[in-house]
């Protein structure tokens, strides 16, 4: 709106300084003619013309008649313009009205998605997504909102948010663009700090429901998110999406194969910060404890045996920060989940196993 006033403006001093051209022209000419007038009597009877006076008058009256047509082009230009940036200037005057009323019926929304009608709150979840797949910045708080109902009692609820969930960032996807859309949800939220820990828990839930109706194939998916664990950048997004799956057939058999490279992933001594290496190994020992507790069949000894080992290491680097005096914040809620992790694993296996795992708490 404020392009469109600089260019009206604009136009309005060219005519204003095309008005002042032509008066001082107009002047000019008055002076001429007064000047021919003061002449003598006898110059003015000349009875013809010569030919060259002839071709000089002929000449005059087609350059006037050239600028003459050039100002009526650039006048009817110049109106042509203000006509369309008037019509500019009344759209995007309807736009911002528009916006500014989508803007103030952000917590109407808002506050249909807390009703307690079932109805209103399916209806407000698909306004929402419209919205936000539109790009209206007034849907983002609103959809944050959305996530949270994937925990509602009321199942139409929670199928709308799934659906919801699935839309804003799953439809129309391949396996490996579906899986880097995911490792995005927790990117972007971890880059503008607008997922909390209950945003999380919600993600992880959304995540598993879709992989459970199948609008999401963990099997298709899983081998991206594993192989980004070689990535520091993406590695805590993969690590929270793998658990996300790990519940499904599918994600429970790739995390099976994926332990040594999980081992790999705790031991190896990576680029950062003791509280990165402490938050991977956090994150590494929760995937555990979710891959034991969605385990439907006594687990083969293989697995057991590399579960075992990755908690004796995850055991081995919390003590290693402790004695060495790095014990940031983080290592306190590393040391619970390897701890935890050691705890559910000493039932497992056979007794051949490290006698170190059927007492943990030595």
């Amino acid at each position: 709106l404020m392009e469109i006033h600089d260019r009206l403006k604009k136009l309005k001093a060219e005519e204003l300084a095309e008005l002042e051209g032509k008066e001082q022209e107009e002047e000019e000419e008055e002076k001429d003619g007064d000047g021919e007038q003061e002449q003598p009597e006898k110059r003015r009877r000349v009875k013809g013309k010569t030919e060259t006076e002839v071709s000089i008058a002929r000449e005059v009256d087609k350059d006037l008649s050239a600028e003459i047509s050039a100002g009526d082009a650039r006048q009817e230009s110049r109106t042509k313009q203000r006509e369309a940036l008037l019509r500019m200037q009344e759209c995007y005057a309807q736009r911002v009205q528009f916006v500014e009323l989508l803007d103030n019926a952000e917590s109407r929304l808002r506050s249909l998605l807390s009703s307690k009608t079932p109805t209103d709150v399916t209806e407000a979840i698909g306004v929402v997504v419209e919205l936000r797949l539109r790009g209206v910045p007034a849907a983002a708080k609103a959809f944050h909102q959305v996530l949270g109902l994937v925990w509602s009692r009321h199942a139409p609820i929670k199928d709308a948010a799934v659906d919801a969930f699935f839309r804003m960032h799953l439809e129309g996807r391949d396996a490996a663009s579906a899986a880097m859309a995911i490792l995005n949800i927790y990117k972007d939220g971890h880059a503008t700090g607008s997922l909390t820990h209950t945003h999380l828990a919600s993600v992880q839930e959304l995540i598993q429901q879709a992989a459970d109706k199948e609008l999401v194939s963990a099997k298709e998916v899983m081998p991206t998110l594993i192989g980004a664990l070689t990535e520091p950048s993406m590695s805590a997004f993969a690590l929270r999406a793998v658990t996300a799956l790990v519940p499904s057939t599918a994600g429970h058999a790739s995390v099976s194969t994926a332990l040594p490279k999980l081992k790999e992933f705790i031991t190896q001594q990576k680029p950062g910060t003791a509280e990165d290496r402490l938050e991977g190994l956090r994150l590494v020992c929760q995937l555990l404890l979710r891959f034991q507790a969605a385990s439907k069949n006594p687990l083969p000894q293989q697995v057991c045996a590399g579960l075992h080992d990755i908690s004796q290491q995850a055991v081995l680097i919390v003590v290693q920060h402790f004695v060495s005096g790095e014990i940031p914040a983080h290592w306190f809620s590393a040391a619970q989940a390897s701890m935890d992790l050691s705890f559910e694993l000493a039932s497992l296996g056979k007794s051949a196993l490290d006698a170190a795992h059927r007492s943990p708490d030595k």
